[in-house]
């Protein structure tokens, strides 16, 4: 492999990051509450373990004072499910919306392709195979979007 064949999947991979995190950064308030769910997953997986870990301590060694570590492990489970529990509602909503609009934006750039850069366009397979795929696959995908919902409203609206 020459140094371009290496180069050619980490800029692929740039690429696709980079188109991600644009597509995200366009829902900045979910992109910020979002990441609630890392301060919640600190708070619930480090510093709840800690204060349990001290209030132990604390019982095991008769310390007759635990309510300070005992306070502090309540108050440090509760803001972390608070916070977990904001935090995967807004991740979730931003990552069903981020691949909404890249799906939708990636069928449109489909769609403006014409129909020769479909054809015999299969890698990998047989001369034989390709002939007899292609036409396959044209026609299922053809009854699959006059069926979807938009397509199906555009068919009905012209005749």
């Amino acid at each position: 492999m020459t140094s371009s064949d290496k180069a050619r999947p980490q800029l692929h991979i740039k690429m696709t990051l980079q188109l991600y995190l644009s597509a995200t950064w366009r829902h900045k308030r979910d992109s910020l509450l979002s990441l609630l769910l890392i301060v919640s997953n600190v708070l619930l997986g480090v510093l709840t373990p800690f204060f349990a870990s001290k209030l132990l301590a604390d019982i095991v060694t008769h310390n007759h004072d635990l309510w300070p570590e005992f306070s502090w492990f309540v108050s440090v489970a509760i803001t972390g499910v608070l916070l977990n529990t904001i935090g995967i509602r807004y991740c979730m909503k931003l990552q069903a919306r981020v691949m909404q609009e890249l799906n939708d934006h990636m069928f449109s750039k489909l769609l403006e392709r014409s129909v020769g850069f479909f054809n015999n366009q299969v890698g990998g397979k047989s001369h034989l195979m390709a002939s007899y795929s292609t036409p396959a696959i044209s026609t299922v995908s053809l009854s699959w979007l006059r069926r979807s919902s938009v397509c199906y409203w555009y068919y009905s609206a012209t005749g």
